[in-house]
């Protein structure tokens, strides 16, 4: 954050700022830059994101957040009344972070593309949130398990991209360039194949031909924090199955699986082995157990 504050406002720096400008949604770009090109924004930017900071009621903005997030949830989360976590806007890089202690959002990037999307945004954040209660009413154990920890991730990511992206593939991602979306589109496109990887190395590991350091691997078909190949999958269930199909197995990573494979046998893409289905279903049965 240093570096990206001095490179942008320190006038010494101006000939690497515009180097990094010049590289700018290049596909080789350093993520680590993309911090610098926020805060170039944000100074570019200052005076709208004063008037929006000034000029904007968030109470309402946060309102239809949750509505949205609670839109998108199984309707127990109702009974398990979960607690609203603090939100706090920040200038730092174009993600979005739900931490134990508060949720974070640049207020760049979570103001580049205008009111609603802001309240789409904030949804997707809570939606992360309440998922700990519900992981915590369904499960009583956690597990190591790398496939399972990975279904984690995809539907998390998948799930509350309903609220804020809701078709793919994207036209844009916040700040990120054309370069960066076309890359998470093209991720996205390939998600049989990374499905693939995920079930084959899981059927490896149960057969003993990898070791437990090589099944580990599996955490890495979560691409892009578990968005794009999330998205797939989700979007998949509501797009064969409908919407609410989607959404009641959330947080139920056996049954998220099982839906999963229904509408992909519809849709005529990858579907996962038996063998990778009843390992899932064991683990969710182990982690269930009083």
């Amino acid at each position: 954050m240093r570096d990206a504050f001095q490179t942008v406002f320190d006038a010494k720096q101006k000939t690497r700022l515009d180097s990094i400008l010049t590289e700018y949604a290049h596909p080789k770009t350093d993520f680590d830059q993309f911090t610098v090109i926020n805060m170039y924004q944000i100074n570019e930017r200052i005076n709208e994101l004063e008037t929006l900071i000034c000029h904007n009621d968030f109470n309402e903005i946060m309102r239809k957040g949750h509505a949205k997030a609670l839109q998108h949830l199984p309707t127990r989360i109702h009974q398990l009344k979960p607690t609203f976590k603090k939100f706090y806007f920040l200038a730092w890089d174009f993600e979005c972070r739900a931490w134990s202690n508060g949720i974070y959002l640049d207020i760049n990037g979570a103001s580049l593309n205008g009111r609603e999307d802001m309240i789409n945004l904030i949804g997707h954040e809570l939606h992360h949130h309440y998922m700990g209660a519900l992981i915590q009413d369904r499960y009583h154990h956690d597990t190591k398990d790398a496939a399972v920890i990975t279904l984690y991730y995809l539907q998390q990511e998948g799930t509350a991209d309903l609220i804020n992206k809701q078709k793919m593939p994207v036209d844009n991602l916040g700040g990120y360039g054309p370069e960066i979306v076309k890359m998470y589109n093209d991720d996205y496109f390939s998600s049989p194949e990374v499905l693939k990887q995920l079930d084959e190395l899981t059927t490896s590991y149960l057969a003993g031909q990898i070791s437990e350091k090589e099944y580990e691997k599996v955490k890495q078909c979560a691409h892009f924090g578990g968005h794009t190949t999330g998205s797939y999958m989700v979007f998949l269930i509501r797009d064969q199955l409908g919407l609410q199909a989607a959404i009641d197995c959330f947080a139920d990573f056996s049954a998220f699986v099982h839906r999963y494979n229904e509408a992909a046998r519809k849709a005529g893409t990858y579907v996962f082995s038996d063998t990778f289905v009843k390992h899932v279903d064991n683990v969710c049965q182990t982690m269930e157990q009083e």
